[in-house]
This record gives C-alpha cells, sequence and structure tokens, in this order.
C-alpha cells in the first residue's frame, strides 16, 4: 500500500503549515501505531493533469485503484483508466485536517482528534501560520 502526500513542495502557509519531512514523519507514526505497512510518497502539485498523473503513475508502478475523496484526483486518475473508490466520511467534522489546525490555531481542544501526539515543533508552525490566511 502506498500513502501519498499531496502539495508535498509547500509548508509555511496556512494550508500546508508543515513540512513534507514533518507531515511524513507524523503518518509515518499514526501508521505504525495502528501496526499498518505502507510506503509514503511525496506528492508535488503540477499544472498540467497529466504531468500529475504521470509523476504518480511513474512512482507506483501499476496503480490500477485509488482511494480519494478530492474531486480533481479523482477526475484525473479516472481519466488516466485507474478506478477510484471515495471512502466514507462519516467524522468528516472531527478528523479534517483543516478543521484540526484550526482547532490548534485557536487554543481549542484537538489531542482527542489524532491518532498519535503531534512534536511541539509542528504544533508551533501551524500556530505562526494563522496569519499567512488567504484572502477570499
Amino acid at each position: 500500500m502506498y500513502v501519498g502526500i499531496g502539495s508535498s513542495q509547500l509548508s509555511d502557509t496556512y494550508e500546508n503549515p508543515l513540512s513534507a519531512a514533518q507531515r511524513k514523519k507524523i503518518v509515518m507514526k499514526a501508521l505504525s501505531a495502528h501496526r499498518i505497512k505502507a510506503r509514503l510518497i511525496l506528492i508535488p502539485d503540477f499544472k498540467d493533469d497529466s504531468d500529475w498523473s504521470g509523476y504518480l503513475m511513474k512512482r507506483v508502478k501499476g496503480l490500477d485503484v485509488i482511494f480519494s475523496r478530492n474531486p480533481w484526483v479523482i477526475k484525473v486518475m479516472t481519466t488516466e483508466g485507474v478506478k477510484v473508490f471515495k471512502p466514507s466520511w462519516e467524522r468528516r467534522s472531527r478528523l479534517s485536517g483543516r478543521l484540526i489546525r484550526e482547532r490548534i490555531r485557536n487554543g481549542r481542544e484537538y489531542a482527542e482528534r489524532l491518532p498519535v501526539s503531534i512534536p511541539v515543533s509542528a504544533l508551533k508552525r501551524i500556530r505562526t501560520t494563522a496569519s499567512r490566511r488567504k484572502s477570499p
């Protein structure tokens, strides 16, 4: 099994406050805690859909199934002939990364929503990016 970390070239922004290395470490710790073996791949953004899918297909040889709820990923991978499953998301309001980051930034309880503890350095970075929010 592969787990992709998207927008891997971004960090220190409101939407992506953590570096790819920090995200990778946290995800690996969570998977390990549940005894899930997976290979993590860093997936940067591309301006062209076919460049993005080509990059992914090259990194994951024989890719024939993907799990995603992202409409853009679903469109791109369906176009490539890859079967896409949309996992259910019953607890999105509790487990959404965006909402958890908001809780951290606003000093609200967040720890019970995470499978592992987050390093203090990551929490600091999430808090310091609060001022970088994009204008609507």
